[in-house]
């Protein structure tokens, strides 16, 4: 089970599967994009490097074309030293949701991963 997920829209948090990479793939290696499934930056894919940090108050990729639901400063993720990827909410006044769970602590994210914040829904890839 996922620590730190808090509540869902649907109730107490589930058990967690194991996401995917292939064999032989190093997490340092690894380029990690978001997919943009809905909103206003539909279709795009935005690369994460070591940190994305998505909010109104940003230029580029992490503004999701403009999305007016965004706090200022929403969300990050991050690369750890040990190239995993890892989501934080910023306090956001809205939330952020990882498989459709609000993230109230960081939590490790994996290839197929959904966020959910603001009016934009994202997908994890590799």
């Amino acid at each position: 089970m996922r620590r730190g997920l808090g509540t869902s829209r649907y109730g107490s948090a589930p058990g967690y599967g194991s996401g995917g990479r292939g064999p032989g793939r190093s997490l340092l290696m690894q380029i990690w994009r978001l997919k943009v499934l809905a909103g206003p930056a539909v279709n795009r894919e935005i690369p994460i490097g070591n940190e994305l940090v998505i909010g109104r108050g940003r230029h580029g990729g992490g503004s999701l074309g403009g999305d007016p639901e965004l706090s200022r400063l929403h969300a990050r993720i991050k690369r750890t030293p040990e190239g995993v990827l890892v989501l934080e909410d910023l306090g956001s006044t809205n939330g952020t949701y990882l498989n459709e769970w609000r993230v109230t602590a960081a939590q490790q994210l994996r290839a197929g991963d959904q966020i959910a914040l603001g009016q934009t829904l994202l997908e994890l890839i590799d």
